[in-house]
């Protein structure tokens, strides 16, 4: 069996657990709190997501001017801009879309 495939299978599993567990229904949004509960989605990752997401809309309420959409993430989300600038110039490592296999 292939590793993917068997880690989908536990994650599944324990998923369906935690939920009855919780009460909850085994819904998608349950399920990205289960990720992040299990911490198999970390903070850095979230940080991450949240800036590539929230880059655009900070140009445009700045005019495009980087460095001010910068400064406005950097307060917005409590992260230090030379860290910020490292998630824009990586961000296709981070979360490039791959197809299934």
């Amino acid at each position: 069996m292939e590793n993917n495939q068997h880690f989908i299978e536990i994650l599944d599993a324990d998923f369906k657990k935690w939920a009855e567990l919780n009460l909850v229904s085994p819904t998608n949004e349950e399920f990205l709190k289960y990720l992040i509960n299990r911490n198999i989605v970390g903070s850095k990752t979230i940080k991450r997501l949240l800036v590539i997401n929230e880059y655009p809309h900070a140009l445009d309420r700045h005019m495009h001017i980087k460095r001010s959409a910068i400064w406005d993430l950097e307060s917005m989300f409590d992260i230090p801009e030379s860290t910020i600038i490292v998630y824009l110039k990586r961000f296709q490592t981070y979360f490039r879309y791959t197809k299934n296999k």
